[in-house]
């Protein structure tokens, strides 16, 4: 029997979370579909002459119509610098689909404008804070109407979080909206070593002693991440304990004759102030292939991140996928990681570097692992594969199509 033809359009071999996930993705679904990874020209889709990126999307829909299923991974930021050209740009590829699929890796839901709020910030002159909200309330208009051609078409919306599907199911009742959270699946399908031998090889790559402690932190070295919290918090603990910092500035942070970005200065400073030279380091660390094998050698990962609105975030499904004891802030992608999980991963208030220090010092909660066992039990390579399954009209088969048409469950 053959397997029905997947277009995959995403950006792929980037700098970007996004490109992570979609080739990954693309080794959960071989099984299931004959794929089409279909890469975004990144340079044409932001480049200020509109009719570069315009063109790009043109010439990739005149080819969907040989695909049974398209699927395109979404975020605004990666169709244009402006919103509504890349509302513009998706729609084009929506309509040109057979039957799409909308994976939202953030929902931007609608909002008011004229609130009071605003009005204040009118009266007062905060005319860039209003130019940001109002950007907000595009993104939210684009995404509704986005959502809306997709119904239309018999498609399905995928989102990563469970409060993002019941915003997208209430506001377009009749469209086909599945939740899952992210899966890379990295041991299933790139045969990574064990812990042993990485910690090992980690130890004598950094002059490490067999006894230290290895705190990570990953991701680009963006203020958002909440990076000072953990330099803070390793301030109040022994000293044989490390802080990596495993990532480079944001491709999209790097300015024409920059010396060094503000945020990064500031953190090298607060490291000198407190005098922790020899115990933190900067790690570019490369990819999330890589990143996943740091993870494996750490003692704790760090996620000190403070919200933004994200609606999940990659390196969190990496660090359970390691087997690492994760510690979270209390931003909104980690309480609706709880959410999925069922249970509650050790935390701490967004910025209480005391507080974080304390739940490192009392070490991994005797249920952490088995916890983390469950978790990945249910979420897998396998059950996203069926999730994409039952998005495309394939339907699927074992527990967890029970998991999907039970209103009480998860994917409710």
């Amino acid at each position: 029997m053959l397997k029905p033809r997947m277009a995959i359009i995403s950006t792929f071999d980037e700098a970007c979370g996004i490109a992570t996930y979609a080739e990954a993705l693309c080794k959960q679904l071989e099984s299931s579909f004959e794929l089409a990874p279909m890469p975004l020209d990144l340079t044409a889709l932001r480049s200020e002459n509109r009719r570069l990126g315009d063109r790009h999307i043109c010439e990739m829909a005149s080819r969907l119509r040989d695909f049974d299923v398209v699927n395109i991974q979404f975020e605004f930021g990666i169709f244009s610098t402006n919103p509504y050209q890349a509302y513009r740009r998706v729609r084009t590829l929506i309509e040109a689909s057979s039957k799409p699929i909308l994976t939202l890796h953030t929902l931007d839901a609608p909002h008011l404008f004229w609130t009071i709020a605003n009005l204040k910030r009118l009266m007062l002159g905060q005319f860039r804070s209003l130019g940001s909200n109002l950007r907000d309330r595009v993104r939210g208009q684009s995404c509704l109407k986005l959502a809306q051609l997709v119904e239309r078409k018999g498609g399905a919306a995928i989102v990563h979080n469970l409060r993002d599907r019941k915003i997208l199911s209430h506001l377009r009742p009749h469209l086909n909206v599945l939740a899952h959270p992210l899966v890379f699946a990295y041991d299933d399908a790139d045969h990574v070593p064990e812990r042993s031998k990485l910690r090992a090889e980690f130890d004598d790559r950094f002059a490490m002693l067999p006894d230290a402690v290895v705190l990570g932190v990953f991701g680009f070295l963006s203020d958002y991440k909440g990076h000072e919290t953990a330099i803070r918090a390793l301030k109040l603990l022994p000293d044989d304990h490390h802080l990596f910092l495993f990532g480079a500035q944001h491709p999209g942070a790097i300015r024409r004759f920059e010396k060094i970005h503000p945020y990064i200065n500031g953190l090298i400073r607060l490291v000198q102030k407190l005098k922790l030279d020899n115990r933190v380091r900067f790690i570019d660390g490369g990819g999330d292939p890589e990143f996943y094998r740091y993870m494996k050698c750490c003692d704790t990962i760090i996620y000190p991140y403070l919200e933004v609105g994200q609606s999940a975030s990659g390196v969190a499904a990496l660090g359970l996928e390691a087997g690492a004891h994760c510690i979270f802030s209390n931003s909104g992608p980690f309480q609706e990681l709880n959410k999925f999980a069922g249970v509650k991963f050790p935390s701490f208030s967004i910025g209480n570097f005391l507080e974080l220090a304390q739940t490192i010092r009392r070490g991994v909660p005797p249920n952490y692992h088995a916890m983390v066992r469950q978790y990945l039990d249910r979420f897998n390579a396998k059950s996203n594969c069926q999730i994409y399954r039952e998005a495309s009209g394939l339907g699927l088969a074992g527990e967890f199509e029970i998991s999907i048409r039970n209103p009480n469950s998860i994917a409710a």
